[in-house]
């Protein structure tokens, strides 16, 4: 039976070292499908970015790794 990971965050913005997760990820979990789940963090509400921003960030960002999926 195939899992799914879930990585979530605020990602704002998405940067180097999320990525750097993800290639972990997909390394640790070859088989796994890896959704990553961009999200509002009330805790930064003047946040750098809107999460229509975020999303579209991590899309370009994780394009080349078949094996994820980002979530809006």
């Amino acid at each position: 039976m195939s899992k799914i990971i879930l990585y979530g965050g605020s990602f704002d913005p998405f940067h180097k070292a999320h990525e750097e997760v993800v290639k972990f990820l997909t390394k640790k979990f070859p088989t796994e499908e890896i959704w990553v789940l961009p999200s509002y963090n009330w805790m930064k509400p003047s946040g750098l970015f809107s999460i229509e921003e975020r999303i579209f960030m991590a899309k370009e960002v994780l394009k080349k790794y078949p094996s994820v999926k980002v979530l809006d």
